[in-house]
């Protein structure tokens, strides 16, 4: 039988197909166990769960900003599922060479609430440009309501100019719409923008306490000072509960409000309760760096010794002299907001050289003799190991590789430390290991493999077997650190295209 050359030419691509196919699924029968696990754990890492840990999950893709990962983020973009749209898109600019989110995916969003979730969550981690702020407010049909959210970066810049767009917005019969946009009109010196804001606090809007604590930590994020007055005015307002009231204060004494460091002193003499104490005292130090020493008098001269290292590092924060030894002095106590408190202090306020200290600290005070009966913290050790790495991480290798090498270091702070490294989106984080050849406690053994397999460092014959057997499920690793262990035992194998294959074929 003879054939046309259109015939030929079909007939040659589909027998190239029908190879193709069957090479393919010859190749997955052929997959070796540790792929096939590699696979399965991929594959369930981006299923939707109901009790919400495929978002930690998710993160855990997204902190390794690999751009062999942009295939699957693509496709999770795609998917209908709002957590699966928002975890891709933010994945996709994390893997963007400058870090930038991609506006032409964003636009292409019908839901205005995944819009909004989206925005809201890329101007948090630094995702979206003051550029791409003033693109999006030119975006003919987006929601009023989203435009509003990223005006809050343009007003912070002191770059926004579409007066009528917050103007409408303050007219909205939305509670959060009509308070955001008011908020911003104030911060502009809208002197109505004011008594829209006092309006809004007689509202008996079923959400309101939530809104109101939008409002202030948005007046916090924004740094809109021009709200003080209004937040002092809810400080004392008796129908808001303790929490929203202890907020707006905090929001007043940090813009300088008209009588708020009284109000709070006042709070603090009333207090006979340490709880409400220490609640009242961090407050205060968590704004240390922009009161007067003189607010901190009250807490040096109170009973409690815990009491009085809150006033010793407040005054040491708000003069600028002898940081590191007081907050060290407070970190010694163990207390779990403390160590919280002075963990955001190092890695949003302290001058270089203490925050390197006080990141230190946090991380040996779970070692070293303590004042306290409490236990370790070793969760605050992790994180202040990737805050020092993220830091400074010529200094962190310096300061860390020491601690790992030296053979009397406690076992659980040499754990949380490579946790730490392991967990820090910098690059570079294996470089406290070096010289290291391995632990005698086979689960730190586990992380240090971990780290390096992720860094790309060679892997010694047996550090291979054992990092399969991570990625197989053995070695107590958590889910979000098995996921990103299947995706580098992958990418080291060269079977990425592969996996991500078998991922989108379901």
């Amino acid at each position: 039988m003879m054939f046309t050359s259109r015939q030929a030419i079909l007939l040659t691509a589909l027998s190239a197909i029908f190879l193709l196919g069957t090479t393919a699924r010859s190749q997955v029968n052929e997959l070796d166990d540790t792929t096939r696990s590699a696979i399965y754990v991929l594959r369930n890492g981006i299923a939707i769960r109901s009790d919400g840990q495929h978002h930690r999950l998710l993160r855990a893709l997204r902190d390794l900003g690999d751009p062999g990962l942009r295939p699957l983020f693509s496709e999770m973009v795609r998917s209908d599922h709002p957590d699966l749209k928002i975890h891709g898109l933010l994945g996709l600019a994390q893997c963007h060479p400058q870090r930038m989110l991609d506006l032409v995916r964003i636009a292409a969003i019908d839901d205005p609430a995944t819009q909004a979730q989206v925005l809201s969550a890329a101007m948090d981690q630094k995702l979206l440009t003051l550029d791409q702020c003033e693109q999006i407010l030119r975006w003919p049909g987006l929601d009023p309501a989203i435009k509003v959210i990223v005006a809050g970066q343009l007003v912070q810049a002191n770059q926004f100019t579409d007066i009528d767009l917050l103007q409408q917005g303050a007219q909205s019969d939305n509670l959060a719409h009509r308070g955001l946009a008011s908020l911003l009109l104030l911060q502009l010196g809208d002197t109505q923008a004011q008594h829209t804001l006092e309006e809004l606090l007689q509202s008996d809007a079923p959400q309101r306490n939530s809104i109101y604590l939008m409002l202030l930590e948005t007046a916090l994020r924004y740094d809109l000072d021009r709200c003080a007055p209004w937040a002092a005015k809810m400080s004392d307002m008796q129908r808001f509960g303790s929490k929203l009231r202890l907020m707006a204060l905090r929001v007043a004494m940090r813009f300088g409000a008209s009588g708020a460091i009284s109000l709070w002193q006042q709070r603090f003499a009333a207090a006979t309760d340490l709880a409400d104490k220490t609640r009242l005292a961090l407050v205060a130090l968590g704004l240390a760096q922009w009161l007067d020493e003189q607010a901190f008098n009250s807490l040096t001269r109170d009973d409690h010794p815990l009491i009085q290292r809150f006033g010793q590092a407040g005054i040491a924060i708000a003069t600028g002299r002898d940081i590191t030894p007081a907050v060290i002095g407070l970190i010694e106590r163990r207390h779990p907001l403390v160590n919280r408190w002075a963990l955001k202090y190092a890695q949003e306020h302290a001058p270089d050289d203490d925050a390197i200290a006080i990141l230190l600290g946090l991380i040996l005070s779970c070692e070293s003799p303590h004042q306290s009966q409490r236990q370790p913290d070793w969760g605050i050790a992790s994180l202040a190991t990737r805050a020092l790495h993220e830091h400074n991480s010529a200094v962190a290798a310096s300061l860390l590789g020491p601690i790992l090498a030296d053979p009397d270091t406690n076992t659980s702070l040499a754990q949380a430390i490579l946790i730490g490294l392991i967990n820090s989106t910098s690059p570079h984080a294996d470089a406290a290991t070096q010289g290291l050849t391995g632990f005698s406690n086979p689960q730190t053994n586990n992380l240090l493999i971990m780290l390096l397999a992720k860094h790309g460092r060679p892997l010694t014959e047996q550090q291979n077997e054992d990092f399969k057997l991570l990625v197989r499920g053995g070695g107590n690793l958590t889910a979000a650190m098995r996921l990103q262990a299947a995706w580098v035992y992958l990418k080291r194998t060269q079977q990425a295209q592969l996996a991500l294959a078998r991922v989108f074929s379901g």
